[in-house]
């Protein structure tokens, strides 16, 4: 499966990269993925991303990109979790991001979180 995949890559790739390398992290951010769309497992899913926010944090910065992503990737999974304020702090997290890149409302990163914020907007009125 693409699970047992993902785990030996990532496995080698720990062993022989290390895990601060972007490859090593990128295959774990994957494996969350994983655990999000096709397993629903979103405990397990949110603390992977947690855990890829921070090592992205560490090896960029906390204005790259890659955090921001990594940032919106851990508040969908909170919204799943039902974790609203968590959410509404990283997605307010990677909209700072794009913002000080310059990317403007129209650009699609910033349409698509936007989109997410919105949604999560309707389902915190539904509880």
């Amino acid at each position: 499966t693409a699970t047992q995949f993902y785990e030996r890559s990532f496995d080698i790739k720990f062993q022989i990269l290390g895990p601060w390398h972007t490859d090593t992290v990128e295959t774990f951010n994957r494996l969350a993925g994983i655990c999000t769309r096709s397993q629903r497992q979103h405990q397990q899913a949110s603390h992977m991303y947690q855990q890829v926010y921070e090592l992205r944090v560490a090896i960029y910065g906390n204005t790259h990109p890659s955090v921001a992503i990594a940032a919106h990737m851990l508040a969908n999974v909170h919204v799943c979790l039902g974790k609203w304020d968590d959410a509404d702090q990283n997605y307010r997290l990677a909209k700072n991001i794009y913002s000080r890149m310059g990317l403007g409302p129209h650009h699609s990163v910033v349409e698509h979180l936007s989109k997410d914020i919105h949604e999560m907007m309707l389902l915190r009125l539904e509880v």
